[in-house]
């Protein structure tokens, strides 16, 4: 059964590997005894993944962009048909942080130390291997945490995306995120899961109200969500500079959800009112509270690393 331990240690013939297992990703650190270490080229990692993802198969090498001059023939042992996989390329550093494009589920590693060896690169002991369940989330009895993904300039973008645009210019409420809605749960990841399931659980019940203070106010579908709880929504949104201009998209989102029939209010405080917070109650009574540092824009949740966190305890 594939572990849920944050932090897993394990060794195999004087190779020593940690993995701590984090938000939609895995970092492992190797360590090896000195008395292994003559000729060593560095890490392999192979993997199982729970469906094939970008790859021909579940089962592949991590890949690596950075090659040798004189690229090395591999001994094969690995079973990986991918070019850039590390075993042709061992990762020459002592940590490597994955981040699985098969989704999340179980996953079956296996680290090997490398070796140069005549022209070839060679796995000859034993790798160290790891059963982790990825989730995209840390959950917690009344407590959940969600990251975005933050990985609009990675090199991953460009493999799934082509570098497309997130969005399209210039920004207004009004366009088909249908488009770019696969992009959005990727990149939003849990954060974006958690901010959505909030708003979906009040537009379904209609004994359930809302109190949101908001900052940055631009994503169309939470501005849509908001619209459609009308009356049960209470909204305190920031009016200083960034904001305050009547062409700006959160005045645009004020005056959308005013016509909903939901209650309004804007101010900056001294300065600016920097909040991103959902306050839901359920008969008058509060059961969840949204925060974090994730703006409900389409910055905030598809392009910055944020964080979202939700409290469900009356007394948060």
């Amino acid at each position: 059964m594939a572990s849920s331990s944050a932090i897993v240690k394990k060794s195999s013939a004087g190779l020593h590997v940690t993995s701590y297992r984090g938000s939609n990703a895995v970092l492992f650190a190797m360590d090896m005894d000195k008395a292994e270490t003559s000729n060593l080229a560095g890490f392999s990692i192979h993997c199982i993944a729970p469906t094939k993802g970008p790859y021909p198969t579940r089962e592949h090498c991590l890949p690596n962009d950075l090659d040798f001059e004189h690229p090395f023939e591999s001994d094969n042992v690995l079973n990986c048909t991918n070019p850039r996989g590390s075993n042709h390329r061992p990762f020459q550093t002592f940590h490597w942080m994955h981040f699985p494009s098969a989704g999340t589920g179980e996953y079956k590693y296996t680290i090997y130390a490398a070796y140069f060896d005549r022209g070839r690169i060679i796995h000859p002991y034993p790798g160290v291997t790891f059963d982790l369940n990825i989730d995209s989330k840390f959950s917690f009895p009344s407590f959940d945490l969600g990251f975005t993904r933050a990985y609009v300039s990675s090199q991953a973008y460009v493999e799934r995306y082509g570098n497309t645009p997130v969005y399209p210019q210039p920004k207004s409420l009004d366009f088909d995120t249908k488009e770019y809605l696969e992009k959005y749960l990727w990149l939003g990841a849990s954060a974006r899961d958690l901010i959505f399931k909030i708003l979906e659980e009040t537009q379904q019940d209609d004994s359930i109200e809302l109190d949101v203070f908001s900052f940055d106010l631009s994503e169309p579908d939470i501005v849509r969500a908001l619209c459609n709880i009308g009356k049960r929504l209470r909204i305190f949104q920031d009016n200083s500079t960034k904001h305050k201009d009547p062409k700006s998209l959160e005045s645009e989102a004020v005056k959308r959800i005013r016509k909903s029939g939901a209650k309004v209010q804007r101010g900056h405080f001294q300065v600016l009112a920097h909040d991103k917070v959902f306050i839901q109650k359920k008969n008058g009574k509060p059961t969840s509270v949204l925060t974090g540092s994730a703006n409900f824009s389409l910055r905030g949740i598809y392009v910055q690393a944020n964080s979202v966190l939700v409290f469900r305890d009356s007394a948060v």
